[in-house]
């Protein structure tokens, strides 16, 4: 646990300073992220993809304008599914900043928008860890919050996940999942849930 705390303050001052760094230094500095985020050692990756996500935190434009984005997006797909709780954490907790930054943006990606959405959805659904669900939902949440229109024109792929998410056995997923559908649908408590109930109800009939 102290090494994991280490880790995370120093890829949270390392993502700062890279706002003072020239571009073939950026450059350098994520391909070497990039190749220890395929290490056999777990620390390693750990400590990769909580450098990218800070790095995303506070310096997004030039990672996202980075010739490597396509490769930092591949990564943190595939670090979706490891082993390993903590990189599955960070790995959603940076997807979730890339989201928030994307959605803010005045021309933002729709299909770049989509394709990251639908894997934090997917961490909303399938991960066994409660809490990379519950960050998933908090992420969700906070991009709803800050461009509705992102999520609404999604709504096909968020609305069958939180109805499930409303069902987890994980009393704080299930609160996650409520703050954020109220968050992405204007209704209010009373008629999302009878609306969810009504969703969840059909799909078990028809299964």
């Amino acid at each position: 646990m102290m090494m994991n705390q280490v880790r995370m303050y120093a890829a949270s001052i390392l993502g700062i300073l890279t706002k003072y760094l020239e571009d073939i230094q950026l450059s350098e500095l994520i391909q070497e992220l990039l190749s220890l985020a395929s290490s056999p050692s777990w620390p390693f990756r750990h400590g990769s993809v909580l450098a990218i996500s800070s790095m995303i935190h506070h310096n997004p434009s030039p990672v996202c304008l980075s010739s490597s984005f396509s490769s930092i997006l591949t990564t943190l797909r595939t670090l979706l599914k490891d082993e390993k709780f903590p990189l599955r954490e960070s790995s959603t907790k940076a997807l979730g900043w890339l989201l928030l930054y994307q959605t803010q943006r005045d021309h933002f990606d729709p299909v770049l928008n989509k394709d990251v959405l639908s894997l934090l959805v997917f961490s909303s659904t399938h991960d066994d860890s409660s809490e990379v669900r519950r960050r998933s939902l908090s992420a969700i949440k906070a991009v709803a919050k800050s461009s509705p229109p992102a999520i609404m024109s999604n709504v096909t792929i968020t609305g069958p996940a939180l109805a499930e998410c409303l069902k987890d056995g994980n009393m704080p997923v299930r609160i996650a999942a409520e703050r954020c559908a109220l968050t992405c649908l204007p209704l209010t408590k009373g008629t999302l849930t009878a609306i969810f109930g009504l969703c969840v109800s059909c799909g078990e009939e028809l299964q």
